[in-house]
């Protein structure tokens, strides 16, 4: 039976929200009842309904994102079983027709810098760790200062869970040596590898879906991006962010999902 680990302070705030809502849009309702004029107002009644909507597709929703973000399986890299099932979830496979269509096409990598300019990154460093890119967002801190996204983009041809977990530690290590010049609000990592090795990827892989970051981690996202056996793994338990942070990677991740869809085809 599979191990599940609810965050509890995070569902019953949700739920506490939920009901709150409730509660709110039952005593609009009962009040409008004791005022006759405001019920002939169809208009009324229209927006009332709307929100009555509104209110039920944001409780599925909601019900929806817990039980799929609260709900973990950890995935052991030294375990064979444990690295099967990991290969058969399905929100991590990708088309395998992908493949094909991105060699007809050329150098995945150069496609990556091709969008991620399209969004406005530029590159700004070529580390060991690979190519650094970051924008410049319209929104600013406390001291008025400009925040911005970066964007760690790195290809290694071998890889595992402890290169995996040195890859993460170093690319922290940069992060905090760059935190006194600017302000960061978004660090994402897009891992790419193309080894032939499904046991070593899915190992690589289980350690970017176990992996929780903090803000002491400066809620570094990594994506490890699969071109052999067509997967796509991203941290599976992201609860410890902050609200607005957990949609920005999700954006960031149907973003990414979509452009591999949409943008790469055969020639």
């Amino acid at each position: 039976m599979k191990r599940k680990y609810w965050k509890i302070r995070n569902i019953t705030g949700q739920i506490l929200i939920i009901i709150l809502l409730g509660f709110a849009l039952l005593w609009i309702r009962s009040n409008i009842q004791h005022l006759q004029p405001l019920l002939t107002m169809k208009w009324l009644n229209l927006i009332f309904a709307g929100l009555a909507i509104l209110y039920f597709i944001y409780c599925v929703g909601s019900i929806s994102t817990m039980i799929a973000d609260h709900i973990i399986h950890p995935y052991n890299p030294a375990d064979p079983i444990s690295l099967a099932k990991l290969a058969k979830v399905e929100k991590y496979k990708l088309d395998t027709a992908l493949l094909n269509q991105i060699a007809q096409q050329g150098n995945i990598v150069q496609m990556i810098i091709g969008w991620l300019g399209k969004q406005n990154y530029q590159q700004v460093a070529k580390h060991r760790l690979g190519l650094i890119f970051e924008k410049k967002t319209p929104f600013i801190n406390l001291k008025f200062q400009s925040k911005y996204h970066r964007i760690f983009l790195l290809y290694r041809p071998l890889l595992n869970v402890l290169i995996v977990d040195n890859i993460l530690s170093e690319t922290i290590k940069f992060i905090e040596s760059e935190n006194i010049k600017k302000t960061v609000s978004q660090n994402n990592l897009i891992l790419i590898t193309d080894m032939k090795n499904e046991e070593e990827i899915l190992s690589a892989g289980a350690g970017i879906v176990n992996y929780v970051s903090t803000e002491q981690t400066s809620y570094l996202y990594p994506i490890f991006l699969d071109m052999s056996h067509a997967h796509l793994f991203y941290p599976q338990d992201i609860s410890l962010f902050p609200w607005y942070k957990r949609l920005a990677r999700k954006f960031n991740l149907i973003s990414l999902k979509s452009w591999l869809k949409n943008n790469i085809r055969p020639n």
